[in-house]
């Protein structure tokens, strides 16, 4: 017994473990949730050219530069996923695509003026992700 009367007992290691495992659930929901309102946000409509589908009769309608990019196949669309990555300190989550054109679309090239869509996704959610990050811990 200690002086004073009173067991001491720490739960520190308990606390922490408990406190990653939130940060971590906390972290692959706000990058699920980007993932599907990047989804929903490479969907739709645009207002750009009318291209005709090659070896088809079909046209599609592309996107104007500074909107979204438009969904011709949906291969930028179904591309995008998710990664989490942990050491004893931190977490990481992420989410992109792997297709080299996601980010000339993103940024623009010589011939193709930008149709920003991840910085879009992130600006226009980062509210949302925030108070999936905080209600980790509140």
């Amino acid at each position: 017994m200690k002086p004073g009367g009173a067991d001491f007992q720490s739960y520190r290691i308990e606390v922490e473990r408990d406190m990653s495992a939130d940060a971590e659930e906390a972290v692959a929901q706000a990058v699920t949730y980007l993932q599907q309102v990047g989804r929903r946000m490479l969907t739709g409509p645009r207002t750009g050219r009318f291209y005709k589908i090659p070896g088809t009769n079909r046209y599609y309608q592309a996107s104007a530069p500074g909107e979204p990019p438009a969904e011709r196949l949906g291969d930028l669309r179904d591309s995008l996923d998710t990664a989490m990555t942990r050491d004893a300190e931190w977490v990481a989550g992420y989410m992109g695509t792997p297709l080299f054109y996601g980010r000339d679309l993103e940024v623009g090239t010589m011939n193709v003026l930008p149709r920003p869509w991840m910085s879009r996704l992130f600006a226009e959610n980062r509210r949302e992700v925030r108070a999936i990050l905080e209600g980790a811990f509140l």
